[in-house]
């Protein structure tokens, strides 16, 4: 019983690393595609729209590059994800936010302070102990 268990645990571990290598394969094609974008807008670059565009793209190429280290950091310790990963990812995204978010005071106001709560989260567990830092 204990053999048969051990296989079908290799076997769902192995079918987890596989769909990982896809997600990073999708996620490295997606990257692939902005640095591209990035490319022909700056070289056409003509109005403001074309701008906004580019900083969008280069603010996505960033949570791209984020979520392809923290898969990258799961298949290495053993399928473990630190907090600081997922919380660096949510803080890059909500900056993606404030960038685009034009002319909406309040809503830059609330992002803005989405940052601060979660970099007070950071602050907290690291000084409390609670998540070891490699965990972290």
């Amino acid at each position: 019983m204990k053999q048969l268990y051990r296989n079908f645990e290799k076997m769902i571990d192995l079918l987890i690393h596989l769909i990982i290598m896809v997600l990073i394969a999708i996620v490295l094609i997606g990257m692939v595609e902005l640095v591209y974008n990035i490319i022909m807008t700056s070289i056409t670059i003509g109005t403001m729209d074309s701008l906004t565009v580019m900083i969008q793209d280069v603010a996505t190429f960033f949570i791209f590059l984020e979520i392809i280290l923290m898969l990258l950091k799961y298949l290495k310790d053993i399928h473990h994800v630190p907090v600081k990963y997922l919380i660096i990812i949510s803080i890059t995204a909500i900056a993606r936010e404030i960038l685009l978010a034009h002319g909406d005071a309040l809503r830059m106001i609330y992002l803005s302070l989405a940052i601060l709560i979660l970099m007070i989260v950071v602050y907290v567990i690291q000084k409390s102990n609670i998540i070891s830092d490699d965990d972290l």
